[in-house]
């Protein structure tokens, strides 16, 4: 026998997991049965999938949630399932977080990429317009566009409102998929409102019983018998729900984590402790992770809450979204980022809310209304960490130790000053 083949039998015989692709932020459901708790979702999908596919009857399907709530998940396990079903359906995917630059060109040549051609370059964004248009003339087709509430933004970098309109107006089928519950209304178009209104379908977050079944069958999948009791899992349900912001995919992470905890010990069955231990480290790893999705606006409008709240004079005060804006400010100056103003840093943080990192609370003050921000579940020194490994400097030019600081300091540097080696 091989040195190779040795360890891993080894690496198998020792290993607690049965298969670790079920935990990957990436993995595709095999069939809608293994999508839980989301029926009236699928079969909504579905509807309008099948409608598309036998009628051409063009699809237009608003989904909002918040994140890690199955919403992605759901799109596309019915994508996948219609074509192994119909083979002339064809589908393309955007994230507009993740395409950048976000310009039409850009935007257009990944669907035409998609669609299993080669990007033409030295063309105009309306010539790649018409070969994506030309491609999809004779098949069902539909366009996922996941974060597209990115297209409205209200910063005129990142605003591509018209995308939409064109879409729209040349009949392509669309799924669109917000963390921002009502991205539309916010954005004052009349337009848009009054198509998605009637095409909406709302994922609500998950009960502890429902998660309890969604983390049940992906450690049936995942591990092998016995690893997790019912009761550590009911444990980490109830932590995913109420602490982790009812996010599947860090209820995976933890219990991925917990398992190594384990195995590291060469233990056959996760603890409490092994969760415990796999929490703090499942906490700041997210949510550097989480804050690295962020646009840089999205960052330095958070960054502004967490100046608010480290500052000695404002910490103890209820957090305000003017008072933040002053401290947004400041972020943007030090960051040579042009500013916005607070009606505009608003949206940034309904971003934010959908990602369950702050929530909105609007107060009545006799003849006016004042908004209070809070966090949701995470600590000024988890975001602000999280912050500076994104490198995003909040805060004035002094550190917790009273250090003046020089001007030319890097967040790795800030980091270490403020919190040593992290």
């Amino acid at each position: 026998m091989s040195r190779f083949k040795k360890f891993e039998e080894v690496e198998e015989k020792e290993s607690l997991f049965r298969d670790e692709n079920i935990f990957g932020v990436d993995h595709v459901p095999a069939n809608l049965s293994e999508i839980k708790c989301r029926d009236q979702e699928i079969d909504s999908v579905v509807k309008q999938t099948v409608k598309l596919i036998k009628k051409r009857v063009r699809m237009e399907l608003y989904i909002s949630g918040t994140t890690g709530i199955g919403k992605t998940y759901v799109v596309k396990g019915v994508l996948e399932e219609a074509k192994r079903e119909y083979k002339n359906l064809k589908s393309a995917w955007v994230n507009c977080k993740k395409l950048y630059p976000l310009t039409p060109y850009q935007f257009y040549s990944q669907i035409y990429e998609q669609l299993g051609r080669t990007r033409i370059s030295g063309l105009s964004a309306n010539e790649m317009r018409k070969k994506f248009l030309s491609l999809i003339e004779e098949v069902p087709f539909v366009l996922v566009i996941d974060e597209v509430d990115i297209l409205t933004s209200e910063n005129p970098r990142e605003n591509q409102a018209g995308l939409l309109y064109d879409l729209i107006q040349d009949q392509v089928s669309l799924i669109l998929i917000s963390n921002v519950f009502d991205w539309v209304g916010d954005t004052g178009d009349m337009r848009l409102a009054s198509r998605m209104k009637s095409n909406r379908l709302d994922f609500e977050d998950y009960s502890r019983d429902e998660m309890f079944r969604v983390l049940n069958f992906v450690i049936g999948k995942g591990l092998k018998n016995g690893v997790i009791t019912n009761d550590i899992l009911r444990e980490i349900s109830y932590l995913t729900v109420e602490r982790l912001m009812c996010d599947v995919r860090k209820g995976k992470n933890l219990i991925y984590a917990s398992v190594q905890e384990a195995m590291k010990e060469d233990a056959k069955t996760v603890t409490s402790a092994h969760m415990e231990k796999a929490r703090e480290n499942v906490r700041g790893i997210t949510l550097t992770q989480i804050l690295g999705n962020f646009t840089e606006m999205e960052r330095l409008a958070l960054a502004g809450y967490v100046s608010l709240r480290r500052s000695p004079h404002e910490r103890e005060q209820p957090a305000t979204t003017s008072k933040m804006h002053k401290f947004f400010l400041q972020n943007c100056r030090r960051h040579n980022v042009k500013p916005v103003d607070e009606t505009q840093m608003k949206n940034y943080l309904s971003r934010l809310e959908g990602s369950k990192i702050i929530y909105h609370e609007v107060k009545s003050y006799e003849t006016r209304g004042r908004t209070n921000v809070h966090f949701s579940d995470y600590n000024v020194k988890d975001l602000d960490i999280a912050l500076l490994k994104n490198g995003v400097i909040s805060g004035s030019g002094v550190t917790d130790l009273g250090v003046k600081l020089g001007g030319k300091e890097t967040a790795e540097d800030i980091l270490k000053m403020r919190y040593g080696e992290q």
